[in-house]
């Protein structure tokens, strides 16, 4: 069974009560995902939030503890030491990542409205050019279609028609052998792939 799709003004909520936890213990982060492109435009909806962790100078302990000292936020126990599934309040699920080599080199500051408050709280989120780099992992990795409506969506969207993507440093962000394998599990993504191994 699908998991159930949640209200963008839930994962707005969600999100601020995130940033709110991880930025009272210092740890640096930024969200990416599905919510994400929601808010750059994406005609999607999105069943969690995902968020990324700098493992460079967070250990996984500090994100656990960071959780377990905020009522709103439960963690589901596992046995990776590179993720957590985390819950807010018993209605969203979030993944937290800590993977070495992912959190990316800038951040871009979104504003996300409380509904309830009408207040707006900068959330920081990856660049496009990153979140556009992820994607294409993801689609090498699974054959999710949403995965490739994404990476269209950046492509199509944010690179080409809006000209927020540096395409120079996707190139140099993703292997051959990832675009390979995104073409391999998303054959209309071809268009794509000869982009990013054109003056690779």
């Amino acid at each position: 069974m699908s998991e159930k799709k949640i209200d963008n003004h839930t994962l707005g909520i969600a999100a601020i009560s995130l940033s709110k936890c991880l930025a009272a213990a210092r740890i640096p982060y930024a969200l990416m995902g599905g919510y994400e492109l929601v808010l750059l435009g994406a005609n999607r909806t999105s069943k969690d939030l995902d968020v990324e962790i700098d493992s460079s100078c967070t250990t996984f302990e500090q994100v656990i503890d960071a959780f377990d000292a905020d009522p709103e936020f439960a963690v589901v126990p596992g046995t990776r030491r590179d993720a957590v599934r985390v819950l807010w309040t018993s209605r969203v699920g979030i993944d937290v990542f800590l993977r070495p080599g992912r959190f990316p080199p800038e951040i871009l500051h979104i504003k996300v409205m409380n509904p309830h408050t009408s207040y707006f709280h900068s959330v920081p989120f990856f660049q496009p050019t990153d979140l556009l780099i992820e994607k294409i992992k993801c689609t090498s990795e699974r054959r999710k279609e949403i995965d490739a409506d994404d990476v269209r969506f950046i492509f199509d969207t944010l690179a080409v028609q809006q000209k927020k993507v540096d395409m120079r440093v996707v190139r140099a962000g993703v292997a051959p052998a990832q675009v390979e394998g995104m073409v391999k599990n998303h054959p209309a993504l071809g268009y794509i792939a000869q982009s990013l191994l054109r003056n690779a």
